[in-house]
């Protein structure tokens, strides 16, 4: 979706005529995002390149947390493997990931019953 907006902007011939929409989807998808409002076309474009940029490395971290949850669980510790999610959860500013992790724990959760 990030893309899709930056490569809008970029087409535009106006800086600020997806600000609307873009600060909308950051507000849905980043915990406490809002997007700057004094930045040229340019700068625009770059800051959600670099949001884009972000987003992929909180992903890679989130793999990195279900492999060593899921670890910690297969070994017996799935109070370790839950608090290993919620720690991410803390850190992350992306509710989508944020949202999984939480399906994670309840998954984890259910499976301690």
């Amino acid at each position: 979706i990030l893309k899709l907006f930056r490569n809008m902007i970029i087409k535009d011939l106006t800086p600020y005529a997806h600000f609307a929409k873009m600060q909308d989807l950051v507000r849905q998808c980043v915990k406490g995002g809002d997007v700057p409002t004094h930045l040229t076309k340019s700068e625009f474009s770059d800051w959600v390149y670099a949001l884009r940029s972000n987003e992929r490395e909180w992903s890679r971290s989130f793999g990195e947390t279900i492999l060593a949850a899921e670890d910690l669980a297969s070994s017996g510790e799935v109070l370790s493997a839950i608090s290993t999610f919620e720690s991410f959860i803390e850190l992350c500013p992306w509710l989508q990931l944020i949202e999984i992790a939480h399906s994670e724990i309840l998954r984890l959760e259910q499976g301690r019953d």
